[in-house]
C-alpha cells in the first residue's frame, strides 16, 4: 500500500506525458476518426488500436471503438472483460466524431482517455476505494469527479498537453519573441488567480479560444481549484515545469536556425 501511495504522489506532482510514438498514433487515430464524422454509424464500430506501456512499464494494448451510445463529446476508458486488471484488455469507447465541433476538440478527448489508459491505477494498480468514490457519471462539474486523483491529474495533463501542441503549431506562424511573451502571459494569468479571478491578455484569450470549443478546460480547472486547493497547487507546479519545457524547445529551435 505504501508503494501505491508513493506512486500516486509521483503521478499527482508531474505532468503525464505521452510517449512520442504514442502521441503520433493518437494523432493518426484522430485523423481517421475525424474523416468518419459524416458517416452514419449506428452500431459499435472498431476504428483502431494503440500499443504502449503504462507509466509503470507494463505492456498495454487498447482497442478503440466508436460507440453511438456514448454521450456527446465524451469518451470512456475501461477493460473487456470489465473485471480485468490486465492493461492488454483496455478498451476506449468514443462518441460519434460528428459530436465534436472541431478536430482539436476530438483530439483533446482522445488524449484525455489515453492519459487515463497509461495511468496504472486504472489497471495494475487499481484502487477499489478510489474508483468507488469516483462516480464519473455525475458529470465533469461534480465534486466526486473533480476531486478524484486520477481525474484531476488527467485534466491537468490534458490542458498542458493542449498548450504544448498549440505552441508547436505556432512555430511557423509566430516569432520567438511573440511566443516567449505569450508564455509570460500564461504564467502571469495563473499567478493573478487564473480562471474566474483574472483576465487573460488578448493574445492569451485567443490561444484559449483555439484550445477547445466544446469543453471549457479553464472552467474545469477552476472547479478543481474550488474543491481542492491542494490539487490546484500541484497544477501550478506542473504548469511552471511545462512552460520551462516549451521555453527550452523554442530556444533550441532558434539555435538550430542558420
Amino acid at each position: 500500500m505504501r508503494h501505491t501511495n508513493r506512486h500516486n504522489a509521483v503521478l499527482e506532482s508531474k505532468r503525464i506525458r505521452l510517449d512520442p510514438r504514442l502521441a503520433e498514433d493518437v494523432e493518426f487515430l484522430c485523423d481517421r476518426m475525424w474523416g468518419m464524422r459524416r458517416r452514419r454509424i449506428d452500431t459499435l464500430t472498431h476504428v483502431g488500436a494503440l500499443t504502449f506501456k503504462t507509466l509503470d512499464g507494463t505492456d498495454a494494448f487498447m482497442r478503440v471503438y466508436i460507440d453511438p451510445s456514448v454521450r456527446k463529446q465524451w469518451g470512456l476508458t475501461g477493460t473487456e472483460p470489465e473485471v480485468s486488471r490486465d492493461p492488454m484488455d483496455l478498451v476506449l469507447s468514443m462518441c460519434h466524431p460528428r459530436e465534436f465541433t472541431t478536430k482539436r476538440d476530438l483530439h483533446n478527448v482522445l488524449v484525455h482517455e489515453v492519459l487515463h489508459a497509461v495511468d496504472p491505477t486504472e489497471t495494475t494498480r487499481y484502487n477499489v476505494k478510489d474508483q468507488a468514490a469516483y462516480r464519473y457519471w455525475e458529470g465533469p462539474e461534480s465534486r466526486a469527479y473533480l476531486t478524484n486523483r486520477g481525474e484531476y491529474s488527467t485534466i491537468h495533463s490534458e490542458f498542458l498537453d493542449a498548450v504544448v501542441r498549440l505552441f508547436r503549431d505556432m512555430e511557423r506562424t509566430h516569432s520567438t519573441r511573440t511566443r516567449m511573451a505569450l508564455l509570460d502571459d500564461l504564467l502571469a494569468f495563473f499567478a493573478a488567480g487564473g480562471p474566474g479571478r483574472a483576465e487573460p491578455s488578448p493574445a492569451l484569450a485567443r490561444m484559449f479560444a483555439r484550445m477547445s470549443r466544446d469543453r471549457d478546460l479553464l472552467e474545469i480547472l477552476d472547479g478543481i481549484r474550488g474543491y481542492s486547493p491542494r490539487a490546484h497547487k500541484l497544477f501550478l507546479g506542473k504548469l511552471h515545469s511545462t512552460v520551462e519545457e516549451i521555453r527550452e524547445g523554442i530556444l533550441n529551435q532558434r539555435g538550430r536556425r542558420p
